[in-house]
C-alpha cells in the first residue's frame, strides 16, 4: 500500500472520530444521593470509554504502521545489518536506505497530523536511530542518537513479540522536552528476527485534554479543543504514586523546567533522566484532605474500583473510581450531590 492510500485511511479515521459522539452527559447535579451516584456512574462510564477509545486508536494506528512494509524492507538490506559510521561517528546510509527512510518520514508526517505527537523514531538493537521526526519536522541524520539503549522504553520494546505494543511509563523526552508516554512495536522480519522497533511519543498533557472536552476531535493534532466537561464534575487520573496525571479542573505543567537544565552541567550526564515526575505533577491529596477521600485514593492506587460518599466542608459528594485498562492508572469522577441551580450558584459565588 502506498502513502496516498494510507493518507486516505488516516483521514477516514479522523472522520469516524468526529462521528462517534457520546450521549450528552447531564450537567445537573442530583439532590438524591442514589440518583447522584447513578448519574455520576453514567458519566464515568462514558469518560472511561473515551479514554479507552483514544488508547485503542493509537494502538490501532501503530499496528497498521508496522504492516506497511518499508520497515521490513529497510532492515532486510545487507547494509542495515551493520551500521557504517564516518570519522566522527555519524552513521552513514546507502541510497537504498535513504529512499526507504524518506518513505518512513512521509508516513511519520501523517502521524504528526493524526495525533499530538512529540517524537517519532526508528531504533535498532545497538541503540542507533535510523529515522526521527520531532514535532513534525524531519531530523538531520547528523543528529541521530546512537545511545538510545539508555532510553527507559528500550529493553521493554525489544521484549515484545512481533505485533505486540509496549506502552511506557511517563518519562521526560530529551527531544520534545516534556513528559510523554511512548507507544512502541518491534520490526518483525520474515525470518523471525527483530532488528529494531518503531515508536512515537504522546505528550502526557494530552490526557488532560481527553478528559476536559466532549469533542472526539481531540484525537487529531490540528483541531482546537474546548474545555467543556467542568459542569459534569471533576474528572481526574492518578498513577500508583497518587500523582495527578490529568485533571479537568486544573492545568498541569509537563514541560521541562528550564532552570533544572543546570543538572546537565553539574552531573555531566543526561539530565533528562534525572527529572522526577513528582516535581511536576501535584498529588491527588491536593483535591481534598477528607479521610474518606484519602481512603478511596489508597484503593485507587491498588487498582480497585469503588464508590465513596463523603463531605468536603459541608457539601456532600460522590466519588466513583475505576482502573484504566492496560495502564497502572485510575480514573475518578468527583461529583457534588446538590439540588437544581447548584452550578449557577457556584458561578455566582466564584470570585
Amino acid at each position: 500500500m502506498n502513502i496516498l492510500d494510507a493518507r486516505t485511511l488516516l483521514c477516514m479515521g479522523v472522520i469516524m472520530g468526529w462521528l462517534i459522539v457520546p450521549m450528552e452527559m447531564s450537567a445537573q447535579p442530583q439532590e438524591n444521593p442514589q440518583k447522584a451516584e447513578d448519574q455520576a456512574q453514567f458519566q464515568m462510564n462514558v469518560m472511561l470509554f473515551r479514554i479507552k477509545m483514544f488508547h485503542q486508536e493509537v494502538k490501532s494506528t501503530l499496528h497498521y504502521t508496522m504492516d506497511l512494509g518499508f520497515f521490513r524492507e529497510y532492515f532486510s538490506l545487507p547494509e542495515s545489518k551493520y551500521n557504517t559510521v564516518d570519522a566522527i561517528g555519524v552513521v552513514q546510509f546507502s541510497e537504498a536506505q535513504k529512499k526507504l527512510r524518506r518513505q518512513m518520514e512521509q508516513w511519520s508526517a501523517l502521524l504528526h497530523e493524526r495525533f499530538v505527537i512529540g517524537e517519532v523514531c526508528l531504533i535498532d538493537r545497538t541503540g542507533q536511530e535510523h529515522m526521527r521526526t520531532v514535532r513534525g519536522q524531519v531530523e538531520d541524520t547528523h543528529f541521530f542518537s546512537n545511545t538510545e539503549s539508555d532510553s527507559p522504553f528500550f529493553a521493554a520494546s525489544f521484549a515484545r513479540k512481533g505485533g505486540e505494543i509496549h506502552v511506557s511509563q511517563p518519562y521526560m523526552s530529551p527531544d520534545s522536552r516534556y513528559w510523554v508516554v511512548a507507544y512502541s512495536s518491534p520490526v518483525l522480519l520474515e525470518n523471525g528476527e527483530i532488528p529494531a522497533f518503531f515508536h512515537f511519543e504522546i505528550p502526557l498533557n494530552v490526557y488532560s485534554k481527553v478528559i476536559s472536552t466532549k469533542d472526539y476531535g481531540y484525537m487529531t493534532a490540528n483541531i482546537q479543543w474546548k474545555h467543556d466537561t467542568e459542569e459534569e464534575g471533576q474528572f481526574f487520573i492518578i498513577d500508583q504514586d497518587g500523582l495527578l496525571i490529568a485533571d479537568n479542573h486544573q492545568e498541569i505543567r509537563t514541560e521541562l523546567f528550564e532552570v533544572q537544565s543546570e543538572k546537565e552541567k553539574e552531573e555531566g550526564t543526561n539530565f533528562m533522566q534525572l527529572e522526577q515526575l513528582a516535581d511536576y505533577l501535584p498529588h491527588v491529596s491536593s483535591i481534598s484532605q477528607a479521610p474518606q477521600f484519602l481512603d478511596a485514593v489508597e484503593k485507587m492506587r491498588s487498582g480497585k474500583s469503588g464508590v465513596q460518599h463523603f463531605n468536603i466542608g459541608d457539601r456532600p459528594y460522590v466519588l466513583i473510581f475505576q482502573p484504566i485498562p492496560e495502564t497502572s492508572w485510575s480514573l475518578a469522577h468527583l461529583d457534588p450531590v446538590a439540588g437544581p441551580g447548584f452550578w449557577e450558584r457556584m458561578k455566582h459565588d466564584a470570585p
